[in-house]
């Protein structure tokens, strides 16, 4: 069946690339309010979508990491940083800097308490860490 066909069957279409075909580790997902056939987006598309709307500072010991909007172009709707998927937690916002094993997290606000920002911290073993 080509896939122009399959398309016009089941109408779940990625509304990034296009495409039908869901993976195991690629399902096609709905987190948004988005409906009809603007409904799905794989997951690797909408991840490699979120990631490109970030702007990453690395330094030796910190990694700071801001976006100014993470909704939907389409609906609006603020996009979750995390979704449940057949019983297993996916982060839609996954971030490959590393900077160590220990580490703080800190979060920025904006002033209608949507968050803006991370700023990951590394901790070394002989090294004081304080918030003042």
């Amino acid at each position: 069946m080509k896939s122009e066909e399959r398309r016009s069957l089941n109408g779940n279409i990625c509304k990034i690339c296009l495409l039908d075909e869901s993976e195991k580790n690629d399902p096609l997902i709905s987190p948004c309010d988005c409906t009809g056939s603007m409904r799905f987006v794989h997951l690797r598309c909408i991840q490699h979508w979120l990631r490109s709307k970030l702007n990453i500072n690395q330094h030796p010991n910190i990694v700071t990491i801001f976006w100014s909007s993470l909704n939907c172009e389409l609906c609006k709707q603020m996009l979750p940083l995390n979704i449940t998927w057949e019983g297993r937690e996916i982060c839609l916002l996954p971030f490959k800097e590393r900077i160590g094993d220990s580490y703080v997290i800190l979060e920025s606000f904006s002033r209608d308490q949507e968050t803006t920002g991370l700023h990951f911290i590394g901790l070394s073993k002989n090294e004081e860490f304080k918030i003042v």
